[in-house]
């Protein structure tokens, strides 16, 4: 069996340090961090934690008490919970039912054990003598969710459950409906107490008062909820039930769909969690939005702390919820459809996914949807000669300008707070997105920043490592400069390092000048460089910016041999293959990387922003033809496409998206995780907006390609980088002054 002795000696540190990585007893330097956790996989070694225990008399473990996972929100406070502690200590759960007895059961287990501490949603928080007598003089440090425990001094947590019921009950009664009933469980714990108050304040705050048959408080679990939501619309008019979690929800559900015929617009709100598959429930059925596995997270960090501080004064913490509701519109019946739109998409996988959505607009709204689809390489082109046969259309934003002076773009201020919230987007989307002269020609569709992906398998080789420091006296890591993202491609091209795991350090796709451009101009704001001046001067040969590209193409140099030929798709295949160290793409085709089925390196991804953070901002708008005669049905495909209902299912289809909202939910975090990184990407990004005025402006496009020309003359070997430089500031003079532009 394996000991940490042999650990030691297969990781090159002593014992002692091997101990303290175990226990956490000290610090341990990151280096030497990954060289033992590298030596514990190698030898499948297994801590014996009975072993420590005898030693320590007292176990490492945590114990997490919970009324039960029929509920997701507590399964998303466990997950929360398990992922801090994933990699520090064995988290062990126990389920109560709501039983006070199981509960004991389970406490006294945990006391016998000495946990190292315990995480408890009590189900019994008033019986002050058994927490008094059995855990007020021990060590053990215990960290309440929910429902506060009569007389203890342990910390607390849990949401605003009273400004979330205040808030949705003030805009039901603010929508009209009068007949709004609260199921809740015991109105001894915290949670339902909070959240009666919160719903009292919000008749108070309206001038009204609610009957005394208006709050019902019952055991948290569905038949109750079920017996007593029979009994309401048996005997009370019923405009809408709130419950104060899905359990009790789903058990008011089950009644109303028993008396469909007689129930069929009665609306159920709950506080949830957040989740974007929100269709499989009832269309009347709706929940709040809370981070319960952030809850959950922040529990144990409570618990963390507890540990270094023991001594440190009782911590109330209280989360807010998102605090946004949608009150929804009844359905009604929309017989045949009487119109019928067409719209241009660029070809790709969203633009399929979305074809097969389009049913679901298509019977709410009663306009038909005629979807076409071009490439990328053709879009620009389609829409100047034939926008005409399309009502809406999605564009660059870098086209904006352009499609402005040829008069394509219709404009579209109107459709701000009527079809579509801005709010709901990044800071300044339909400014960058939209906005010309102070009206909008545009409505923010897809934010597409581009993200450095990376083999964490091979960053955090201790082998590796070591061999990068000695070549390049620096830590081998995620590179925060263009000059690091330059060593790392180098260490990791197997031409000009044989010991190399992987053939190319990174690819950069140049199938095509709209692939080739934007890895160049990314770089400029590292570079403090920019191709032309504020008064429109074209300076390629500028210190900085000739810096800025000399140094790409060294970095082209590193690529494989077949680059040219390399559009996105085949540059994703190649990193999801194990060809190359890392990839600089955009989230669209990182989905595939993820994928188990289809990437051999699905589970060894890490993720950052490029090198500096400065980027050029990418996006997609959608835009109305100015010539379209159905512009009333375009705005309202427009307002369904970019809302935030169906933001929720694009970016589960895309792996992008610009409503804040959706960048801070869990589980989409969860299966895009670079999703966190939009906001501050987004904060340091800029378009990159071309030369105009009111006369005429320069097309991006015809920039991309002078400058692309003459790169691909230095990688053919007919120029110097220095010389290329010369020629292509030369051309973009010419192009400047022949649009009106002088130079």
């Amino acid at each position: 069996m394996t000991t940490i002795k042999d650990i030691a000696k297969y990781a090159h540190v002593s014992i002692g340090t091997v101990s303290n990585y175990l226990t956490k007893a000290k610090p341990v330097s990151q280096q030497k961090a990954l060289q033992i956790e590298h030596a514990i996989q190698s030898l499948h070694y297994i801590p014996n934690h009975a072993a420590q225990i005898l030693k320590s008399q007292k176990s490492p473990d945590i114990g997490v008490i919970l009324p039960t996972f029929y509920d997701q929100y507590y399964v998303d406070i466990f997950y929360g919970i398990q992922s801090y502690f994933s990699s520090s200590r064995f988290v062990n759960i126990y389920l109560t039912n709501n039983n006070p007895e199981t509960e004991q059961a389970h406490l006294n287990l945990l006391l016998a054990k000495k946990a190292a501490g315990i995480i408890i949603a009590s189900c019994q928080p008033d019986n002050y003598t058994y927490f008094h007598s059995h855990f007020d003089t021990t060590d053990i440090p215990i960290i309440e969710i929910d429902r506060k425990i009569k007389g203890s001094k342990n910390d607390y947590i849990s949401f605003d459950n009273k400004t979330s019921l205040r808030n949705l009950t003030l805009q039901l009664l603010r929508k009209g409906y009068c007949h709004i009933f609260l199921l809740t469980g015991p109105s001894t714990y915290t949670s339902e107490s909070s959240a009666i108050r919160g719903y009292l304040d919000a008749f108070e705050e309206y001038g009204k008062i609610p009957k005394e048959t208006y709050i019902h408080s019952h055991c948290f679990n569905k038949e109750s909820a079920f017996k007593a939501s029979l009994f309401l619309l048996s005997k009370y008019p019923v405009d809408a039930i709130i419950a104060t979690s899905e359990t009790l929800a789903l058990g008011i559900c089950e009644s109303l769909e028993l008396l469909q015929n007689t129930a069929q617009n009665i609306m159920v709100f709950s506080l949830g969690q957040n989740t974007w598959n929100k269709h499989t429930k009832n269309h009347l059925f709706h929940s709040t939005e809370r981070s319960a596995v952030t809850l959950g997270a922040k529990a144990a960090g409570l618990l963390d702390t507890r540990f270094s501080s023991p001594q440190k004064g009782r911590t109330c913490m209280i989360l807010q919820d998102s605090n946004t509701f949608s009150i929804p519109e009844q359905k009604i019946s929309l017989g045949p459809k009487t119109q019928s739109i067409h719209v241009l998409m660029v070809e790709n996988q969203l633009s399929r996914q979305i074809r097969n959505l389009i049913s679901v607009f298509e019977n709410q709204s009663g306009i038909h949807v005629d979807l076409h689809t071009v490439s990328h390489k053709h879009m620009f082109q389609e829409i100047l000669e034939h926008h005409t046969r399309y009502d809406v259309f999605t564009f660059n934003i870098s086209w904006l300008h352009t499609l402005i002076q040829h008069n394509i773009l219709a404009e579209l201020t109107f459709l701000i707070n009527n079809e579509i919230d801005p709010s709901i987007y990044l800071k300044d989307s339909i400014h960058y997105f939209g906005e010309y002269h102070h009206k909008v020609y545009g409505i923010p569709f897809m934010y597409s920043p581009q993200i450095l992906y990376y083999r964490k398998d091979l960053f955090e080789d201790p082998s590796l490592c070591e061999k990068y420091k000695i070549r390049y006296h620096l830590s081998l890591r995620p590179p925060r400069t263009w000059k690091e993202f330059h060593y790392i491609a180098e260490f990791f091209t197997k031409k000009l390092n044989p010991d190399s795991p992987t053939l190319y350090g990174t690819i950069i796709p140049a199938a095509y000048n709209e692939c080739l451009a934007p890895e160049f101009y990314t770089r400029l704001g590292f570079y403090h460089a920019s191709i032309w001046n504020e008064k429109n001067f074209v300076n390629f040969t500028e210190k900085n910016l000739l810096k800025a590209y000399c140094d790409f193409i060294d970095d082209l140099k590193l690529n494989t041999e077949k680059f040219q030929n390399t559009n996105y798709i085949e540059a994703a295949k190649e990193f999801m293959e194990g060809n190359t160290a890392m990839i600089i793409t955009y989230p669209s085709y990182a989905i595939d990387m993820i994928d188990i089925g289809k990437s051999t390196i699905s589970n060894k991804i890490g993720y950052a922003s490029i090198p500096g953070k400065y980027s050029t901002m990418y996006g997609q708008s959608l835009g109305i033809t100015s010539h379209s005669k159905k512009k009333e049905a375009s705005c309202k495909f427009i307002g369904w496409l970019c809302g935030k209902s169906m933001g929720e299912y694009i970016t589960l289809l895309s792996g992008q998206s610009m409503i804040s909202e959706i960048l801070e939910d869990d589980y989409i975090l969860t299966l895009y995780p670079w999703l966190q990184l939009f906001p501050d990407n987004f904060r340091y990004s800029k378009p990159m907006i071309t030369p105009h005025n009111h006369r005429t402006n320069i097309h991006r496009g015809h920039i991309d390609t002078i400058i692309c020309k003459y790169i691909y003359k230095v990688l053919s070997g007919e120029l110097t980088p220095e010389t290329a430089a010369v020629y292509t500031e030369k051309e973009l003079q010419n192009h400047f002054e022949n649009h009106g532009f002088p130079q």
